[in-house]
């Protein structure tokens, strides 16, 4: 059996991070999503223009 490794999470640099402004229906489209369970994309890979 292989030894696992365990992998550091890289913080991403400050410029980098934006602040998304988020209109009536991203909220409106997040909620619903969120409500059914589901998981987008943007989400899985982490998506800078969302976090």
């Amino acid at each position: 059996m292989l030894a696992q490794t365990p992998i550091k999470k890289r913080t991403r640099p400050d410029w980098l991070k934006i602040k998304l402004i988020t209109s009536g229906k991203f909220l409106e489209t997040r909620k619903l999503i969120r409500e059914n369970n589901l998981h987008t994309v943007c989400e899985e890979a982490r998506c800078p223009n969302i976090y």
